[in-house]
């Protein structure tokens, strides 16, 4: 009786295994990317999880994507950094960090297939810098990138003008002056929430604007009148970037780093912090 048993058994978890592919079912998730409406990206539904094309998730989130079908790997790589999904792992390579996935990634039509609850989740969001929000009424997939640069502030006083720039993270940055008549600062993977732009006609600055570029984003003063000295500094307590413009050295009349109350040589301010429109 022992044999036919085992074969029983054996029968019986073959058959699990050929049938359990089969019960996943296939779909195209619509997808909003930016505000715009992105292609579908390809989806199985296995029980209450979803799966998503990982190659096609990797494009869609700005990475370079390859699929090794031999050794059943997907790479994505972010800016130098490496992301790797194998098929029937339940572990994704951060960097060479293991991450545990919800469930094993799949391996479905020649293709892998991984988790979207990998996606969703605050580890991939930090590596890619995007958020990721689905809505499994209206099956919709809403990928964002995540704002790394705050809102523009400007303190006009009577011997200069301070205006900061908010940071939500630590990120490098690299000023040049535009002739006399102005600075750019730019903060290489910067990200927005939206450009902005305001004038300021204080009398030191005229104008400041942010913009978006592919790899950075772009913060630009324009001065009032050429001439002008500025000095850039980096603040804490909340984190900052602080450019002074006077009509000499602004280390000479500017004193603290205090944006709401006026340094000590300086009149009060002539109007109310500003923050762009």
């Amino acid at each position: 009786m022992r044999l036919p048993r085992f074969l029983t058994l054996t029968l019986a978890v073959l058959l699990a295994a050929a049938g359990a592919p089969a019960l996943a079912q296939a779909e195209e998730l619509q997808v909003l990317r930016g505000g715009s409406y992105h292609e579908p990206l390809t989806a199985y539904k296995v029980g209450e999880r979803l799966f998503l094309n990982a190659k096609q998730a990797g494009e869609l989130y700005g990475a370079q994507a390859y699929w090794y079908p031999v050794s059943g790997r997907v790479q994505l790589n972010f800016r130098g950094r490496a992301l790797q999904l194998v098929a029937g792992s339940a572990e994704a390579s951060l960097d060479g960090r293991p991450v545990a996935l919800e469930a094993p990634v799949m391996l479905r039509a020649s293709q892998a297939y991984a988790p979207l609850s990998f996606f969703l989740g605050r580890e991939f969001g930090e590596f890619s810098g995007m958020e990721t929000q689905f809505d499994p009424r209206t099956r919709l997939l809403s990928v964002e990138r995540r704002s790394s640069v705050g809102s523009v502030r400007w303190y006009s006083y009577q011997d200069y003008t301070r205006v900061v720039l908010e940071l939500k993270k630590p990120l490098g940055h690299t000023a040049s002056g535009r002739g006399t008549g102005g600075v750019e600062i730019t903060l290489p993977f910067g990200v927005l929430d939206a450009p902005e732009k305001a004038e300021v006609d204080d009398g030191f600055v005229k104008d400041v604007s942010l913009s978006q570029g592919a790899k950075a984003a772009v913060w630009s003063v324009r001065f009032a009148k050429p001439g002008l000295k500025w000095r850039l500094r980096e603040l804490e307590g909340p984190r900052r970037l602080a450019l002074e413009v006077a009509s000499v050295d602004p280390a000479a009349v500017v004193n603290g780093e205090t944006d709401e109350k006026p340094a000590e040589k300086a009149a009060a301010p002539s109007t109310n912090a500003k923050a762009l429109p």
